[in-house]
């Protein structure tokens, strides 16, 4: 395939955080359905925390909007705002679809979870039970919750009630309007206003875990007294005691529903604007107070005719079974089940039944996701053998009662692992960041510290900001597992044609070699404060980092260390500028004690005081005053006051020191004390100078690092 043809066939993928399993899911199920028609997948992460930022870098910056004219199409998650983007793609013939798009718009097609469908099929659960007064909370200003409401409130409709008499406590629009705290408090205005309801749909599963706790501390035990269902099938549905039915969404099906729009949009078939469903399916657990489902399951004479259907359709038991990723697999393991089950039962032999359990069950855990699942296949293969085999029940539950204790002890075993998985990312994350930390900017940005990943290729483009010309994207670092890159370093890349063709066709034949996509992850290297560039990386599929990657942060420190390095090296020129000044025009003293202490704003909330020369009384005062000014003017919660420029420091100018750094914290600003000597810290001590009071750093390039990094951590926290 020639470079042209192959970054014709290339998709994008613009996603909040590539470090969520949600977002991983989706981005798995868009692979899965482009590799086939021979499709790669380059996936870009929108941002870290501040995403709307990072956002408008990309789609609104035209100097820097990055792969706007190398995709064959695009699929956008959960942004919004960004209607002018689509208009202006689709006239360059490059169709969009949106993922649970955060503002919808008829614009292009948008594939969204059945939340009204979903809903209904909850209520209408509880109605099922006996439950006539039915209460919800939720925010109904979001759209997804709205159309959950929606359903809420048709299924009431349709067995006869009038939805208008159902409690309701509305979460008002905040940034915690899906917390457990909200859910709490939604919760507590429900049973302070007096309301009567025997069982609660909350529109999230974390609302239904802050609801649960305020039933709880309202005396009210679930289910025995209140049911309670949730949405969404978080992790937490399974921790919660008792355990919470829910609706399950299928992120896997959302990522393949909209591949399978934007396919359609490319190869001009017809693909309608507007929202586009994708089904999920009840979860029955025990907070709902009914038997979880896969007691419920019974078997019909066509089961009994081809009781391996029964079997998969009992574990997927899905309104959209093709959007199930691994189907295929799910019934080749559950053929090889079936098939020691009735050798068992010819033979008397448990022994092979169990071991084929083993091996079964090692398979279908980590597949499946669910126990329900797996249990309502063998309650289906219960029922079916008995049909067949009325003489034997005895043996048949004797042999599904081993398959329910290994069943058991293979979940658990899967969780065990999952959580290794993580403790796995969480030292790779950390590993790899203390090693970045210590090495040079140059080291770092080379990218040899990626041995430490299971990264196959990876590549640091920066933009170079010092033609005159439009800026470019320079390819300053790249690493690659196998010993040759497809590009070297020093290239450069026009954003809206990146990434380049020879990455793009690498990507190609990795598809062909493996016959699935492995997408190019691209991260923005951003501070709060800039935007340097992206870092690129392709993982391999059975990659721990793969599946819930934290790459994003490693741009984010390449991005830290980069700016601490550029600031050190400006704030290093401009005192050695000083110092020069100082020396060849002592005549203009007065003019370089004006200008020896300069405030010096490096990045927002952060300043800098380099001081050079002697310091006298009168100086001293100008610096107090110079200092409190400074972080009066620039608002700044941190200043660094560098002394490696001062000759001699005595008694007097340390109590000064002492003054200004008290001063500055009543202002609420904090003070690094840089290139301090032995004998002032001396001297400091002497003066009953509080250690603990007191921040210090050996050189400016550290304390800026210091500066730097709590203003990044502040700023994320907002």
């Amino acid at each position: 395939m020639s470079s042209h043809a192959a970054s014709q066939r290339v998709i994008g993928v613009v996603i909040p955080w590539l470090g969520t399993s949600d977002h991983i899911r989706m981005l798995e199920g868009i692979c899965h359905q482009v590799s086939p028609q021979g499709y790669s997948v380059v996936a870009l992460q929108a941002g870290f925390s501040r995403q709307e930022r990072f956002h408008g870098d990309i789609f609104v910056r035209s100097s820097q909007q990055v792969s706007v004219q190398r995709m064959a199409g695009w699929i956008v998650i959960n942004l919004s705002d960004i209607d002018e983007w689509i208009i202006d793609q689709q006239a360059k013939r490059q169709p969009v679809v949106q993922i649970c798009p955060a503002t919808a718009s008829d614009l292009c097609p948008y594939v969204v979870a059945d939340n009204l469908g979903g809903a209904r099929d909850a209520v209408t659960h509880l109605l099922a039970l006996g439950h006539t007064r039915i209460a919800f909370i939720g925010n109904l200003a979001n759209s997804d919750i709205a159309l959950r409401y929606a359903g809420f409130r048709q299924a009431l409709a349709a067995h006869g009630m009038n939805p208008d008499d159902a409690p309701v406590a509305s979460i008002n629009w905040r940034t915690d309007y899906w917390t457990a705290t909200a859910g709490a408090e939604a919760t507590h205005r429900l049973i302070a206003s007096g309301a009567s309801f025997s069982a609660l749909f909350a529109a999230t599963d974390e609302l239904a875990r802050g609801a649960l706790h305020e039933l709880t501390r309202a005396g009210r035990q679930v289910p025995r007294d209140c049911a309670l269902v949730g949405f969404d099938d978080a992790p937490v549905a399974l921790t919660l005691k008792p355990q919470l039915t829910t609706v399950h969404q299928s992120f896997w099906g959302l990522g393949v529903k909209a591949a399978t729009l934007l396919l359609d949009l490319m190869e001009g078939r017809e693909a309608a604007n507007g929202m586009h469903t994708v089904r999920g399916r009840l979860i029955v657990r025990a907070s709902c107070g009914s038997p979880p489902a896969y007691r419920t399951v019974s078997a019909t004479s066509n089961d009994v005719a081809d009781p391996l259907e029964a079997l998969v359709g009992a574990a997927l038991q899905v309104p959209e079974p093709d959007l199930i990723p691994e189907t295929l697999l799910v019934r080749t393991t559950f053929s090889a089940l079936l098939d020691a089950f009735q050798q068992a039962l010819a033979t008397g032999n448990e022994q092979g039944w169990i071991n084929a359990l083993e091996v079964g069950l090692a398979t279908l855990a980590p597949l499946v996701r669910e126990a329900g699942s797996a249990q309502r296949a063998l309650s289906m293969l219960q029922q079916v053998s008995i049909v067949q085999m009325p003489e034997q029940a005895g043996r048949i539950a004797n042999l599904i009662a081993i398959a329910e204790q290994a069943l058991v002890g293979a979940f658990v075993q899967e969780a065990l692992i999952e959580q290794d998985r993580w403790a796995q990312i969480i030292n790779l994350v950390n590993d790899v960041l203390l090693g970045m930390t210590n090495i040079s900017c140059a080291d770092l940005t080379s990218l040899a510290w990626m041995h430490l990943t299971p990264a196959l290729y990876g590549y640091l483009w920066l933009y170079n900001e010092h033609e005159s010309s439009a800026p470019t994207l320079c390819l300053e670092g790249a690493y690659a597992a196998e010993p040759r890159l497809p590009l070297p370093t020093g290239v450069h890349c026009d954003p809206a044609l990146f990434p380049p063709a020879e990455i793009i066709t690498e990507l190609h034949n990795r598809l062909a070699q493996e016959g699935r996509t492995l997408p190019l992850t691209v991260f923005p290297v951003a501070t709060a404060n800039k935007l340097y560039g992206v870092l690129c990386v392709v993982f391999p599929h059975d990659s721990v980092l793969y599946r819930s990657s934290m790459a994003g942060l490693w741009a984010s420190q390449i991005a830290i260390l980069i700016e601490v390095d550029r600031l050190a090296t400006s704030v290093r020129q401009k005192q050695e500028a000083l110092t020069t000044a100082y020396q060849q025009e002592r005549a203009l003293m007065e003019a370089v004690r004006a200008l020896s202490s300069p405030i010096l704003p490096v990045a927002r909330g952060v300043i800098v005081l380099p001081l050079i020369g002697t310091i006298d009384t009168d100086r001293a005062e100008q610096i107090l005053e110079a200092l409190l000014s400074g972080i009066s003017q620039h608002q700044a919660q941190t200043a660094i006051i560098d002394i490696t420029g001062v000759p001699m420091v005595d008694t007097q100018v340390a109590a000064y020191l002492v003054r200004a750094i008290q001063a500055a914290r009543l202002l609420g600003a904090e003070v690094i004390l840089t290139g301090i000597n032995p004998e002032l810290a001396q001297t400091m001590v002497q003066l009953g100078m509080n250690a603990r009071l007191l921040t210090t750093e050996a050189n400016l390039a550290s304390g800026l690092r210091r500066a730097l990094n709590r203003s990044d951590l502040r700023n994320v926290s907002r």
